[in-house]
């Protein structure tokens, strides 16, 4: 293939290509569990484990097909002199990939790349390279097209991982499977949203610096759950952990109860419509009132997914 239309299309083909295989290698190797032992129910491991070995055998085998398909896809094209094109190829192909992750350094990455982004990214970049390698004539315009290239790969794929997030977190707040509710307070505003285990964790703070911290804690859940049940038994002295409760109790007024303890700080637990709601201070020494936690606990409104997933984790 002689002419440089042809030599750009194919590069990108073969760019494409190479994207789409490096980036299924490395979501096969995230996912693996080689060289870290699962613990069972009987221990808890709590010790990292870097799967090192499977992470370098795939960056091994993403190196080579990088090689392969730049130096196969530059033969077939006759794209020359492959002393040259081809390692400058391999370049811009591996950085495109990783620019297709989100960030550059590879340490920092926490997901693969999708496979569809990085395909994309590897096409353009060895297209445009193929530009590049094109002669003088075409030089410029290739080094022009090469660098829109790279601010391309470098600006969209956290906006992609952005969305990305964004509706996860989204399927989160509707897979719990109750109400999902906010605290009303006056003077505080809803700043953080998140689950765990089942339950929505909201977090509320006023918009102006307090002496001392204001941040609160609100735990909504299922009355008829465990979670629901290992809250009650704090009280009760249930706990297997605990020889006895973890916190005086008393009823405050109908479906709320003030859990008193001087080290950890105190705790309102409210029940109603069938859900379980327990404010407390996220951190001691703290300045928070019990009246507040009180009114954090029982002024609960409705909110909605959406609301929640855009709201900082």
């Amino acid at each position: 293939m002689r002419s440089p239309l042809g030599r750009v299309a194919g590069s990108g083909l073969a760019g494409a290509a190479v994207g789409a295989a490096v980036a299924g290698i490395w979501a096969a190797s995230w996912g693996s569990d080689l060289g870290c032992p699962q613990p069972t129910r009987a221990s808890v491991d709590t010790n990292f484990c870097l799967p090192i070995g499977v992470w370098l055998l795939a960056m091994a085998v993403s190196c080579m097909v990088i090689i392969a398909g730049v130096w196969g896809g530059f033969t077939l094209l006759r794209l020359g002199p492959r002393l040259a094109t081809v390692p400058g190829g391999c370049v811009v192909v591996a950085l495109m990939i990783f620019a297709s992750a989100g960030v550059i350094d590879p340490l920092k990455h926490t997901s693969p790349p999708s496979l569809w982004l990085a395909a994309l990214e590897a096409s353009g970049g060895l297209a445009a390279f193929a530009v590049v390698a094109g002669g003088r004539r075409v030089w410029l315009a290739g080094v022009l097209a090469l660098a829109v290239v790279v601010a391309a790969a470098i600006t969209v794929p956290p906006l992609v991982r952005q969305h990305q997030l964004a509706d996860a977190r989204l399927h989160q707040f509707m897979a719990l499977g109750f109400p999902l509710e906010a605290p009303s307070v006056p003077g505080y505003y809803l700043s953080a949203a998140t689950t765990s285990d089942g339950v929505l964790l909201d977090v509320i703070d006023q918009p102006t610096a307090h002496q001392g911290p204001s941040e609160i804690v609100v735990v909504i859940g299922p009355v008829a759950s465990a979670w629901a049940a290992h809250q009650r038994a704090q009280c009760t002295g249930g706990n297997a952990v605990s020889s006895g409760p973890l916190f005086a109790c008393s009823a405050i007024r109908p479906s709320a109860w003030l859990w008193a303890n001087s080290t950890i700080g105190n705790k309102i637990m409210s029940e109603h419509a069938g859900l379980m709601a327990i404010a407390s201070a996220s951190s001691q020494p703290s300045t928070v009132s019990d009246a507040t936690l009180i009114a954090a606990a029982t002024s609960l409104r409705m909110t909605t997914a959406a609301t929640l997933a855009g709201l900082p984790a």
